[in-house]
């Protein structure tokens, strides 16, 4: 099958890469080439940003093909599944009766759809760490009125993702629950817990 690139900018690339389930492994390995800036992971994508004085952007094509037909070790932290715990009650989550109003579920019944699943993080960003989580049973449109404020661990729903608020700030999502994991760690070396192709289970806990 032959790949579609699109050059977004004189240094910017854009290749489509859906359902590929070494996509992370396939990214860190590209940002080690030299010459390559940074590598993002979309849905559907990585864009990949080159110093196109040192390189061309065909010879940025080949290496990406070379790295796409290679075997990258799958990283430890996307294999394994990471449990999320998270409060689900309306001072946690103060949509949260809302959403089950608009969905006709009662609450114990939106938990238990909610955490029966593993789901699978597509890709971080909006804000730094933020990640959405795709596979959510619920379709659910973003506020009318989005929040200047949102605590940092606040558990979202949006779209047919669930979105995790790793720090605090703006946001429009309805915010059904809240999680006391670190999302956020500064002391750690890569600070931000959740990466693209993680896998995560969400467990309610009552405090």
């Amino acid at each position: 099958m032959t790949l579609e690139y699109t050059q977004i900018a004189d240094d910017i690339i854009s290749v489509p890469l859906s359902a590929n389930p070494n996509r992370s492994a396939l990214a860190k390995a590209l940002r080690k080439t030299a010459h390559i800036i940074e590598v993002v992971e979309g849905t559907q994508t990585l864009v990949i940003q080159y110093d196109c004085l040192a390189i061309s952007s065909t010879e940025i094509i080949s290496t990406f093909e070379t790295n796409l037909k290679a075997k990258h070790a799958v990283d430890a932290h996307v294999s394994k599944v990471l449990i999320i715990p998270v409060i689900y009650n309306e001072e946690a989550g103060p949509d949260l009766k809302q959403v089950c109003e608009a969905l006709g579920v009662s609450q114990t019944e939106f938990v238990d759809i909610h955490t029966q699943q593993t789901y699978t993080i597509e890709m971080i960003g909006f804000t730094p760490g933020f990640a959405y989580v795709g596979g959510a049973a619920f379709n659910l449109p973003r506020l009318k009125q989005p929040r200047i404020r949102v605590n940092a661990g606040s558990i979202g729903l949006a779209g047919g993702y669930t979105g995790l608020y790793a720090l605090e700030g703006p946001g429009g999502w309805p915010i059904v629950g809240r999680t006391s994991k670190k999302l956020f760690d500064p002391d750690r070396t890569n600070p931000f817990i959740l990466a693209p192709q993680m896998q995560v289970k969400f467990e309610a806990v009552a405090s």
